[in-house]
């Protein structure tokens, strides 16, 4: 909203002024724009509001025939360019879901309802999440948005359509509280080590003690070559990650700047390393893939220089671990990122220490996921104002 200016006149009196921009004068091709001057604050604003809508209402569209299908292939065209391979694949992914919905429709037929019912039924019929439909509402939100500055549409049907909520979402659940809790405690992150040392295959247990002790993204840990570790130092170097798209295996760059990092191991898992490389080494050599190895292989690997699948550790904890383990507190392989970061905190980590060690590129990311303090931490804070309120 343009800035509102209080101005004094020269009788003593105050009025409100505001510059409002009206688009490109067609004539000249020149910004237009026009002063809207009130004697309240309130009614300059709406005046500004009511400018906005004409505006809106008065907008022309070059291309009164296109349909949703159309624009999202020219929109995609272009977007597809600009962002990383798995985001391309996420895309494409989630406008299945959304074409059989608007993909028949001329854009200027769009209406809000019919975005409205789209999304209900996503939640009522499909039974999808409301973080997934979101999802789908963004994306649609991104293809109208880029039809208005084309000029295809004069305003988003999108904008003002809303994610229902169930009837669940208002009931509660004995579970709901059990839900709120998506990482591990000390007690369980101690247990699920000696267990899984006791019961996994040695490589299973190194990579999940990497993840609880490190903090790294999945993608991270399996894309990570022998030359990304210092063993020696501990230090260990974050400059890609591991994506599968098309049942291919590619190595792409972090999800952000802040992503590429350098983080230290703990002694004893720069031990585990060191033993799985000796072994892994051997295998190599046993399989005659000696060329392989002195190639800089990825860390966790087959003997055949192929990277482990994403869903390998999902699948050890749904069947294997959790297998054997039914009554064992379950969380994914993503939380036991948000374990590493609650731990941190409980262990007196700063908020920047977090936000460094996960890689985030906005500490408000590490403020939004991860402030939920554990109970332990939570028992110290009461305990030690109770010991300062004694004194």
């Amino acid at each position: 909203m343009p800035k509102i200016k209080e101005v004094k006149k020269k009788d003593g009196s105050t009025v409100y002024k505001a510059q409002v921009y009206l688009g490109i004068n067609p004539a000249t091709g020149k910004p237009k724009y026009t002063t809207i001057t009130g004697d309240a604050y309130k009614q300059v604003e709406d005046e500004i509001s009511k400018t906005a809508a004409d505006r809106v209402d008065k907008k022309t569209v070059k291309n009164t025939n296109i349909t949703f299908q159309s624009a999202y292939h020219e929109w995609f065209s272009i977007h597809k360019k600009s962002v990383k391979p798995s985001t391309v694949e996420t895309v494409e992914s989630k406008m299945k879901t959304i074409l059989p919905y608007l993909a028949h429709y001329k854009l200027k037929k769009i209406t809000p309802a019919i975005c409205q019912n789209m999304l209900t039924d996503l939640i009522e019929t499909k039974k999808y999440k409301r973080s997934s439909v979101s999802n789908y509402r963004m994306y649609c939100n991104m293809i109208f948005s880029y039809c208005i500055k084309n000029d295809y549409l004069a305003k988003n049907p999108m904008k003002y359509v809303q994610v229902p909520k169930t009837t669940n979402d208002f009931l509660y659940s004995e579970n709901d509280e059990q839900k709120k809790r998506k990482y591990w405690l000390k007690s369980e992150v101690l247990e699920f080590l000696q267990l899984a040392e006791k019961e996994l295959k040695f490589y299973d247990y190194v990579m999940f003690r990497i993840l609880l002790f490190s903090g790294m993204r999945k993608g991270e840990l399996h894309g990570l070559h022998w030359n990304d570790v210092n063993l020696t130092t501990g230090e260990v170097k974050i400059v890609k990650t591991l994506v599968n798209i098309n049942q291919q295996d590619i190595l792409q760059k972090p999800k952000s700047q802040a992503s590429n990092r350098t983080i230290v191991l703990d002694p004893k898992t720069i031990e585990l390393l060191k033993q799985w490389k000796q072994f892994i080494r051997e295998e190599y050599i046993v399989f005659g893939n000696r060329k392989l190895w002195d190639n800089n292989p990825p860390i966790f690997s087959s003997p055949s220089g192929k990277y482990f699948t994403l869903s390998h550790l999902n699948n050890v904890m749904n069947y294997n671990f959790y297998l054997h383990h039914p009554d064992f507190y379950k969380i994914t392989i993503h939380q036991m990122r948000h374990t590493y970061a609650s731990l941190l905190f409980e262990s007196g980590a700063s908020l920047k220490d977090v936000q460094s060690q996960l890689g985030h590129e906005e500490i408000q990311t590490t403020m939004n996921i991860y402030t939920h303090v554990t109970e332990t931490k939570s028992k110290k804070t009461v305990d030690n104002f109770a010991k300062f309120m004694e004194i």
